[in-house]
């Protein structure tokens, strides 16, 4: 049995490592959100996020159109935070676009968590700030696609995994594999890439 340890949170840290954390929020949300209303040619999935957020049927469905006739050719999990910004802040790109960029902030934040636990406040931060400065992250989180979602799910379902290593406890090895469900309603297969060295290293 793997002792359990006392488990670092942001909260405890000094106020200039919190502050420079925030910063670096800021940055990347800014960053992720410079071109928003030009968030890139996803017309199809577009109007499905549209139609998932004018019925119930199908959001459910994943349909393309609101009588959901018509379903996406890939699990539609991808566009329901999309269909949610559409019903909140009427059709726009901006709308659509909008999930990614808090996704992209829930990924930093995670991966700020992951290296904190790992290496201390020092790892914490530059993880974080890898993370948020790195041109593809800074692309992908600006625009509506899956693959934020996916990344995202991913994120949070390693600090899960971690907690689960550190502590020594089984149930947050449920949620990380929630996540990898999210993540698979996001891009399917591609989410079970982590699988394999997970369960090596919990092994």
């Amino acid at each position: 049995m793997i002792p359990r340890v006392p488990l670092a949170r942001w909260w405890r840290e000094p106020w200039w490592a919190r502050l420079t954390l925030a910063g670096i929020v800021v940055a990347a949300t800014v960053l992720m959100s410079w071109n928003l209303s030009r968030g890139g040619d996803f017309s199809f999935y577009e109007a499905a996020a549209r139609s998932m957020s004018e019925s119930w049927h199908a959001l459910l469905f994943g349909a393309f159109d609101p009588a959901a006739t018509v379903t996406l050719d890939k699990l539609a999990g991808f566009a329901v935070p999309q269909a949610i910004g559409i019903d909140l802040f009427g059709m726009s790109t901006s709308s659509v676009a909008l999930p990614q960029v808090i996704e992209g902030i829930v990924t930093i934040l995670a991966c700020a968590v992951f290296g904190l636990r790992w290496g201390g406040r020092g790892v914490g931060l530059v993880a974080a700030a890898a993370a948020a400065s790195t041109p593809i992250f800074v692309s992908m989180f600006g625009h509506p696609m899956e693959d934020g979602l996916l990344t995202m799910a991913l994120a949070v379902a390693l600090v899960w995994w971690q907690r689960a290593i550190l502590t020594g406890r089984w149930w947050p090895l449920l949620v990380a594999g929630l996540f990898i469900g999210v993540g698979f309603q996001a891009k399917m297969m591609s989410a079970w890439f982590v699988l394999p060295g997970l369960v090596v290293a919990t092994a």
